[in-house]
């Protein structure tokens, strides 16, 4: 993960405002962000949503985040390379890769409402089944998307740890339809 960085993975405008992603560093139970280049005080990772809000002259308004990450005071889950999209309505789906010492990397969701309505912790979608130790790259397959039928429900593509013992790539890709504030998968 630390040779990817925490790079911005995508963004989409919807209504005059930009959403982007990525993963932050994180120390402690409450979320709180670390700049701490090295690594050396970040004891797990979260998913940030961000949405960056303009007026109709392009004037800067204001930043709103959304953080996902695990509150355990114990081998904490880090959450890592998000993908996210906002539909006609407002509501932002978020995709991301997660894992911690005693589970396999799984592929995982969470999501914004529109009315700012957000779960308490995020959905898995698929467990991961197999060790992966970062020798090959990680995180080239986190898509999120809008249903182009609809354009309200969305699409995600996330990578998990596949027992694939006829390959040195022990990775998976893992496609879901969701439906923010429908029950979970």
């Amino acid at each position: 993960m630390n040779e990817m960085g925490s790079r911005l993975m995508m963004a989409v405008i919807r209504d005059g405002a930009l959403w982007t992603c990525h993963h932050v560093g994180l120390n402690g139970t409450d979320g709180i962000y670390t700049n701490d280049v090295s690594g050396t005080t970040v004891d797990r990772s979260g998913a940030q949503g961000l949405k960056l809000s303009t007026d109709t002259n392009g004037n800067f308004l204001s930043i709103t985040n959304g953080r996902v990450y695990d509150p355990a005071s114990v081998d904490p889950r880090y959450y890592y390379f998000p993908s996210l999209m906002v539909n006609r309505v407002g509501d932002m789906v978020m995709g991301f890769s997660g894992s911690r010492s005693n589970e396999f990397i799984g592929a995982y969701y969470s999501y914004r409402a529109a009315d700012g309505t957000v779960p308490g912790q995020p959905f898995l979608l698929h467990p991961g089944q197999w060790p992966f130790t970062f020798i090959n790259r990680w995180g080239d397959y986190s898509y999120t998307s809008l249903d182009p039928v609809d354009g309200l429900s969305f699409w995600t593509v996330q990578q998990y740890a596949e027992d694939d013992s006829a390959s040195d790539n022990h990775w998976g890709t893992w496609i879901s339809e969701i439906l923010p504030n429908a029950p979970n998968p």
